[in-house]
């Protein structure tokens, strides 16, 4: 059994597309989100700083999983597809710096300042974001590929 070929069958079908955003978007999350916490809570760097650093290594490691998922493993580099998801991920800088601060401010009002509140700000931004962002791949960042790979 090649596990190249299943793998390639896997992320042609609605589920397996669906999954391998939800891993990518999760991973990449999940490194965010601890570099977000070590440096603004275990460093001490200021949450916005914090969380743009946090963002941007999360971004990196969200693109490469989605490009993964899209356009498969040894798929040339297409130059626009780049060109689109900075620009994505731009837009995403700045509203991640805004929103993160203000909804972990709001939340230290009920829940302290204990950490959690910024794990809170983090969460939400995250779900405000998430469906402008699977429109935005799906549509935009990786669209020439995606309308050529058959869906099943």
């Amino acid at each position: 059994m090649d596990l190249s070929r299943v793998l390639d069958d896997l992320r042609r079908t609605r589920l397996g597309m669906v999954a391998g955003v939800a891993t990518a978007g999760g991973f990449g999350w999940l490194v965010d989100t601890a570099v977000l916490w070590g440096l603004g809570r275990g460093l001490g760097v200021a949450i916005p700083l914090a969380a743009v650093f946090g963002f941007a290594t999360g971004g990196v490691v969200n693109f490469f999983m989605n490009r993964a998922v899209f356009r498969g493993g040894g798929a040339p580099t297409d130059t626009g597809e780049i060109i689109r998801y900075m620009a994505l991920f731009g837009a995403n800088t700045v509203a991640v710096a805004l929103l993160v601060p203000a909804f972990a401010a709001a939340l230290e009002h009920l829940l302290g300042d204990s950490g959690a509140a910024l794990l809170g700000g983090k969460l939400i931004t995250t779900l405000v974001l998430l469906p402008l962002n699977a429109l935005a791949y799906r549509r935009w960042v990786f669209a020439s590929r995606e309308r050529s790979t058959p869906v099943a």
